[in-house]
C-alpha cells in the first residue's frame, strides 16, 4: 500500500536534494511513516472501539484524501525546462536507467536485506501484535495498540541513524548519490 508513496518521495527528494543527502532523505522518509505506525496504532484502536471499523476507515480516508490534496498544492516539481535540462544532460533512457539500478549488486542485496528484515516485522507488528496482545496477555483494544508498537521505536531509531550515516560511509554515499542520480532520470 505505501510501496508507491515510498518511490515517488524518493523521486522528489532527488530532484530538490543534492545526491549527496539522498540517504538522509530516505532514512527521514522511512522514520515518517514509522511515526506515522507508532502514533496511529493506538488513536486507531481507541477510534475503532468507538465507531467500529468500517466508519474508522472511512475516517482514514478522509484523512489520507485531505493529505493528498495538501501535497498536490504544495510540492511542486522543478520548473519543466529545469528537468527537460537534466534529461537531456545525462542523456540516459528510463530503460538504461533501469538496468544500471537492477545491474548493481548492492541494489539486490539491499532489498534482500530489506525483505528479510522488514517481512517478520511487518506480518507480525502490523497484523498480529494487537490481537496477540489482546488474547495472550488479556489487554484491550486500546492498551494494546499502545503497547504494539514498541519494536517501531527501536527501528525509528535505527532508521534515522541509517539515513544520517549513509551520507557520511564513503562507499555507501558513493552508490546512494548515484541511485540519487539515477532516481531523477526515472
Amino acid at each position: 500500500g505505501s510501496g508507491i508513496v515510498f518511490v515517488a518521495t524518493l523521486k522528489l527528494a532527488s530532484l530538490h536534494l543534492p545526491p549527496r543527502r539522498f540517504a538522509l532523505a530516505t532514512g527521514l522518509t522511512m522514520a515518517v511513516a514509522m511515526t506515522g505506525a507508532v502514533g496511529g496504532q493506538a488513536p486507531l484502536a481507541a477510534l475503532v472501539e468507538a465507531i467500529g471499523w468500517r466508519q474508522a476507515m472511512y475516517v482514514g480516508a478522509g484523512l489520507g484524501a485531505a493529505l493528498a490534496l495538501l501535497i498536490w498544492l504544495l510540492a511542486r516539481p522543478p520548473s519543466a525546462p529545469t528537468a527537460a535540462a537534466h534529461s537531456q544532460s545525462t542523456g540516459h533512457s528510463v530503460g538504461a536507467a533501469l538496468r544500471v539500478v537492477l545491474g548493481n549488486p548492492q541494489t539486490w542485496l539491499a532489498g534482500l536485506f530489506s525483505g528479510l528484515l522488514s517481512g517478520p516485522m511487518l506480518s507480525f507488528g502490523v497484523l498480529w501484535a494487537v490481537p496477540y496482545l489482546m488474547q495472550v496477555q488479556g489487554l484491550g483494544r486500546a492498551a494494546a495498540g499502545a503497547r504494539a508498537p514498541q519494536e517501531d521505536l527501536r527501528a525509528l531509531h535505527g532508521l534515522l541513524s541509517c539515513g544520517r550515516g549513509g551520507d557520511r560511509a564513503p562507499p555507501l554515499a558513493r552508490s546512494l548519490q548515484n541511485a540519487a542520480r539515477r532516481w531523477r532520470e526515472v
